[in-house]
């Protein structure tokens, strides 16, 4: 039996100087997922141009998730290199959650800046989890708004790895209702993180459908996992199928909910 947690094989007292790894719970106790495989990479592949990150107003800054990313970051969690990654997604659960910490690992490249998608291991993954039939739910947050060489690389990537595995979603996370309209305009699946007080549905300006995580809306709590429950017209977790046709709006939760939900308020003004 694979035991994910063991940290026998990291050194906690260098922490962040670990090799890049990714940290895998076959089987999770998300109330949110649900009973699925879950995975969680360094802090460090967060990019800095993360508004959320930015205002400190990232969920996984605070709570249960902060705990799980500060032993992540000091070498508590047991890390899987890519290729050992690779070799254990045979035995993952058919629908998977990426990193629900963390995002895509950095460019061998650019290894500490955390901006930029190492497009070589993008592409395997979808492509291998296209090929064993699984539903992975990946979001990342690496830039591809602004012009530079980054953010070229970055639509590069996600673009080869649609092309390698189209029946995976790779969605990309919006801070802004404006975001959701460039990125839906490069054909880009879309995430937005909305006020708490936001309609389960709205159209933004570009005239891109948003519709409120159902997970979130739902009445019966924990018994709603996006893994169980949340179905697109396909039969697919909405963020799972690239053919869904809407953007997925997050809300604001947690015990800074009104502070994160005036900044977003002010940022799509």
């Amino acid at each position: 039996m694979l035991d994910t947690t063991d940290p026998a094989s990291v050194d906690p007292a260098i922490g962040n100087a670990l090799p890049a790894g990714i940290h895998v719970t076959m089987v999770s106790g998300n109330k949110k997922t649900g009973p699925i495989t879950t995975t969680r990479t360094q802090s460090g592949t967060c990019p800095s141009t993360c508004r959320l990150l930015q205002e400190g107003a990232c969920y996984d800054l605070g709570g249960r998730s902060r705990l799980h990313r500060d032993k992540l970051d000091r070498g508590a969690y047991h890390l899987w290199s890519h290729e050992q990654f690779f070799s254990l997604m045979a035995c993952f659960t058919r629908v998977w959650r990426w990193a629900s910490g963390g995002d895509l690992p950095n460019d061998p490249r650019h290894p500490c800046d955390g901006q930029t998608i190492d497009k070589a291991f993008l592409v395997r993954m979808v492509r291998k989890a296209q090929s064993l039939g699984q539903v992975p739910i990946i979001y990342t947050h690496k830039p591809i708004f602004n012009v530079s060489n980054a953010y070229e690389r970055n639509k590069r990537a996600i673009r080869a790895a649609m092309k390698a595995a189209p029946k995976v979603a790779i969605n990309i996370s919006c801070d802004t209702l404006a975001q959701v309209d460039r990125a839906s305009r490069m054909g880009f699946n879309t995430t937005v993180t909305l006020s708490s007080d936001a309609p389960s549905r709205l159209v933004t300006k570009g005239g891109q459908v948003i519709k409120g995580c159902p997970q979130q809306l739902s009445k019966s709590g924990r018994r709603f996992t996006c893994a169980e429950h949340c179905k697109s017209r396909n039969g697919l977790p909405i963020c799972a199928d690239p053919d869904r046709g809407y953007t997925v709006g997050f809300y604001t939760h947690g015990n800074k909910t009104k502070t994160y939900s005036k900044l977003l308020k002010i940022w799509n003004q």
